[in-house]
């Protein structure tokens, strides 16, 4: 079991970082205490060469992007993972601006999902108390990208709390997001996608469908993973109930006919 831990705080051994390093170590507990290989990656995003996206959009109609950096060495490891926990201080009541565009980096995974199949989890950290702004931005791109996401978590934490705070405030907490994660990772939570998941891939499927975009990059990806088929309901099989995925079609048939 691999899992890619994404920090983008600059701040070397900061607020984001110590939680993460407590929530390793809940992983590691339960994967010893259960026999599981747990191979835990850090990545701190502040490290990484990730230019600002120029808008050329040659990722969305060639398949590729003209800057030269880290991007796409990123991309193959989160494809190597079976889960992606993502981790951003709060700033200005959304994630921090190197996350922000690592995000918008990857875009064209909205357009091409890549990452079905795998469950995500986001995490934010803030001094003081914040809303689910930057969760939602989080949140929102994982699940364009083809992910599962879990229960996001946002962490309230003062400018600086000790390791020994952190593991007597949120100890439970903590110890229930990496319970959740092991045991969705092993029961294939990814096949059972909530409803927006299935809306967002319904309002996808109908326009590629149906739009003049016939030649495109992204049409030819879809229909290369026949996910335009009639019959096709989400990236990948799901173990969803009839009911849910009839309201799913549904729902992505009336908002698609506003927005499409």
């Amino acid at each position: 079991m691999k899992i890619l831990v994404v920090n983008s705080s600059g701040r070397t051994n900061g607020n984001t970082e110590r939680l993460l390093n407590v929530l390793e170590k809940q992983l590691l507990k339960i994967a010893d205490k259960q026999q599981i290989t747990l191979d835990i990656i850090h990545m701190r995003l502040a490290k990484e060469d990730i230019q600002i996206c120029i808008g050329c959009r040659d990722c969305l109609d060639k398949g590729n992007c003209i800057l030269k950096d880290d991007v796409s060495k990123i991309q193959k490891l989160v494809l190597s993972c079976d889960t992606l926990i993502l981790a951003s201080p709060v700033y200005l009541e959304d994630v921090n601006g190197i996350m922000k565009n690592w995000l918008d980096r990857m875009a064209f995974n909205s357009h091409r999902p890549a990452f079905y199949g795998k469950c995500a989890i986001a995490i934010s950290t803030s001094g003081s108390g914040s809303s689910n702004h930057s969760l939602n931005t989080l949140k929102n791109a994982m699940t364009a990208f083809g992910f599962h996401v879990l229960p996001v978590n946002k962490f309230r934490m003062g400018a600086y709390m000790k390791t020994d705070d952190i593991e007597m405030q949120y100890h439970s907490k903590l110890l229930h997001i990496a319970t959740n994660l092991i045991f969705s990772i092993q029961n294939g939570r990814s096949q059972k996608p909530s409803l927006f998941s299935l809306v967002s891939f319904n309002i996808q499927q109908k326009y590629y469908r149906f739009s003049d975009r016939a030649g495109t990059l992204d049409r030819g990806y879809w229909q290369e993973k026949s996910w335009l088929e009639p019959k096709v309901h989400f990236y990948i099989p799901t173990k969803c109930n009839a009911l849910k995925l009839l309201s799913a079609r549904v729902l992505g048939v009336l908002i698609a006919k506003i927005f499409i």
